[in-house]
């Protein structure tokens, strides 16, 4: 509904002088507007209670019942035991409990409230990191291969107000200059969805060399190797499955993983591990020689994909507010299927929205000659994010799927937060290798800028508010009264052929029949003036014997 009073408002400093004028101002209104109702209908029915059918009690009791609601209220209480005018003296009650309604509802038609007012401000975003431009796409894959899990490590340094930009697996777009005054803002946001499915997996060979031994594994039909000392086969580990050069990444929008924890789904079933115990009776015997800490290992493939989203910021400190972030895609529940039925294709050519990231999170990348290592960063942000320690010599872990694909998400937005936020030292820069043995180790991508609308709360300000209880109860009660008024002044009055009585008032009475409406002078006067007016309209000559 829209209130036509609220265009107007006043500083708030001067909230009680407009509060004192506004309460002034309609008691004034109300008081007079109220004396006028009364004095024109209380006149107008008085001159209709003159009737000659009316006898001197109903008129006396009329008379009586205007001269206030409790007199007309002792009036029509009387009508008990002398019943003169009870229709009369009911409608004169009516009516004055209306006027006495109007007296209350009048002035709390309108009153002074306090309200924020919101300003639309136009302002500029930093959203998701991207290429700088065509030609620098090359380089800028060189600058993520390099520097692109640099800062998980570090991820405490960053808690609180400092992770603007980055909520769990998402990215959304920040303020380029925050406001001092409160408000919000509506920007863009980009979520990482991680889908994980099981791919089968057997033991080829065991190599039981002191030094270098390990195992040679078959996963997902492609070779690889594990490392003996290698922390992924200590018990309750997980870390990404690179088969170190065997080529089971290739910026293909996929990553794979093992863990030796248990991994079940939302329904407690099991993927496809590789149970130890059940292996060929020598690959058996040479796993029990290396004194492994684990019963199995669960292979998982994992794919990306972009999921647009939007969220309301807090325009002081670039926070989403709780709730706002739409759709909300972190998971809660996962269902295992195969990796073969999971989609790998890269939904488009952007920085987020291709397969670069399976390249990144499998180039463990440093500064000063970088080479793919284990992915020690990556690996120690999955663990830490969802509590396994394999040094700890506990009991296996039973790891949800749904939380391996929220951890996944986190460590990618992670990712893209710190190359777009935390700049590297060009000096850094200038002087490392990448990964594939590039001599300089690429180009910083570039946030890219976008506009949005600031609602900031301006100062606090009062206003004028229409009480639409009071207005509705006034309405009413002035249709009551206009019915009333039209019973009270168009009642017809009976005009008998005489009335009945033979004192002198009623003589007079009888005298007066023949004036079509007596003064008020007339009929208000002494008994004796009275009498004396009566017998001049009749016979004038004769108020010179009086």
């Amino acid at each position: 509904m829209k209130h036509w009073e609220h265009h107007l408002t006043f500083p708030i400093e001067h909230q009680g002088t407009v509060s004192l004028w506004v309460t002034v101002v309609i008691q004034t209104f109300g008081t007079v507007y109220i004396a006028i109702l009364v004095y024109l209908i209380q006149n107008l029915a008085m001159r209709r209670n003159f009737g000659s059918g009316q006898t001197l009690t109903a008129i006396h009791d009329v008379i009586s019942a205007w001269a206030g609601l409790g007199s007309a209220l002792i009036s029509l209480w009387k009508q008990a035991s002398v019943p003169a005018s009870v229709f009369g003296t009911l409608n004169i009650v009516g009516y004055l409990c209306c006027i006495s309604i109007l007296h209350i509802s009048i002035p709390a038609m309108i009153s002074v409230e306090v309200f924020n007012t919101t300003l639309a401000i136009p302002a500029s975003t930093l959203g998701i990191p991207e290429y700088v431009n065509g030609s620098a796409i090359n380089s800028t894959r060189n600058y993520m291969n390099t520097f692109g899990t640099n800062v998980l490590p570090f991820r405490g340094l960053f808690d609180g107000p400092q992770m603007q930009g980055l909520l769990n697996g998402t990215l959304y777009e920040v303020l380029l200059n925050t406001t001092s005054a409160k408000g919000t803002a509506q920007v863009s946001a980009t979520g990482f969805n991680i889908s994980c499915g099981y791919v089968s997996a057997q033991i080829s060979d065991v190599d039981l060399d002191p030094g270098d031994g390990g195992l040679w594994l078959i996963v997902d039909g492609l070779p690889g190797w594990l490392n003996g000392r290698d922390s992924s086969l200590f018990s309750n580990a997980l870390s990404i499955y690179d088969a170190y050069g065997f080529g089971m990444t290739d910026n293909n929008n996929s990553i794979y993983l093992s863990t030796t924890a248990v991994v079940v789904d939302s329904q407690g079933n099991l993927g496809s591990p590789l149970i130890f115990a059940q292996q060929p009776p020598g690959i058996f015997r040479n796993l029990t020689n290396f004194n492994l800490s684990s019963s199995q290992i669960q292979f998982l493939k994992c794919s990306k994909s972009i999921v647009p989203q939007s969220a309301t910021i807090d325009a002081t400190s670039n926070i989403v507010l709780d709730g706002t972030l739409r759709p909300d895609i972190y998971k809660n529940h996962s269902t295992w299927i195969s990796a073969a039925e999971l989609d790998f294709a890269p939904k488009s050519s952007t920085l987020v929205g291709s397969g670069l990231w399976s390249e990144t999170l499998c180039s463990d990348g440093g500064v000063i000659s970088v080479y793919p290592t284990s992915n020690a960063a990556v690996n120690e942000y999955l663990m830490s994010y969802l509590g396994l320690d394999p040094f700890a010599n506990a009991t296996s872990v039973t790891l949800k799927l749904h939380n391996i694909e929220n951890a996944l998400a986190s460590v990618l937005a992670m990712v893209f937060w710190g190359v777009g936020h935390v700049q590297v030292n060009p000096w850094y820069i200038k002087y490392s290798d990448s990964p594939d043995g590039q001599p300089e180790a690429g180009t910083v991508p570039e946030l890219v800028a976008g506009t949005t609308i600031i609602m900031q709360e301006k100062a606090s300000s009062v206003q004028l508010n229409l009480n639409i209880v009071a207005v509705t109860l006034g309405l009413a009660t002035g249709i009551i009264q206009m019915f009333l008024c039209l019973i009270i002044l168009c009642t017809l009055t009976e005009h008998d052929g005489s009335t009945v009585g033979s004192g002198l008032m009623h003589n007079i009475w009888n005298r007066l029949k023949s004036v079509f409406e007596p003064p008020d002078l007339y009929l208000f006067c002494s008994p004796p003036k009275a009498w004396a007016i009566g017998i001049f309209l009749t016979n004038p000559w004769k108020i010179g014997h009086l």
